[in-house]
């Protein structure tokens, strides 16, 4: 093979990868979170208290913190965590956020974390895999979403199946 024909080569390879490199960024950013360990689930492992859950028909959820606080600079910060699930139903596919509803009535959605919460699925314990139910939020808390009274609303999509979840639980 002649010197340019393995540069053409090598160059095509190269391009090659690349193209499914980026394929597969995009394909796993936009895709709805499959049960697995990947960069858009984190692992959360701490025991359920099923005192202060909510029931909305066959939906179960709890807000297990949702706070404003203030670090180092005085930059406000806004940390929510939880759970939701669908009662009897077996997480396949799974995406939740959480959105904070104005006075005006227009949502702003929340960049929302799926949690793995292996405690949902042991305190519940009816034979159901409820290991993809958790969400976590963490962001600077900009003053235009959050003022007093706002409520959170927790919009979730499970396999393939959409509801949008108005929780007992406000930011003040």
């Amino acid at each position: 093979m002649s010197k340019k024909a393995i540069i053409i080569f090598s160059l095509g390879v190269f391009f090659i990868f690349l193209s499914f490199e980026i394929f597969s960024y995009n394909v796993s950013s936009t895709k709805n979170i499959l049960p697995k360990t990947n960069s858009f689930v984190q692992s959360i492992s701490y025991i359920t208290d099923l005192k202060d859950k909510h029931i909305q028909g066959k939906y179960v959820y709890k807000v297990d913190n949702a706070t404003i606080s203030r670090n180092s600079r005085k930059n406000p910060t806004l940390d929510i965590n939880g759970w939701i699930i669908k009662k009897g139903t077996h997480i396949n596919s799974v995406s939740i956020k959480v959105a904070l509803k104005n006075k005006s009535n227009s949502y702003s959605l929340l960049p929302t974390v799926v949690t793995t919460r292996p405690d949902v699925t042991s305190t519940i314990d009816d034979g159901t895999n409820y290991n993809y139910s958790g969400f976590s939020v963490h962001m600077l808390a900009r003053k235009k979403i959050i003022n007093r009274r706002t409520r959170l609303y927790i919009f979730l999509q499970i396999n393939g199946s959409t509801k949008i979840i108005k929780t007992n639980t406000y930011l003040e």
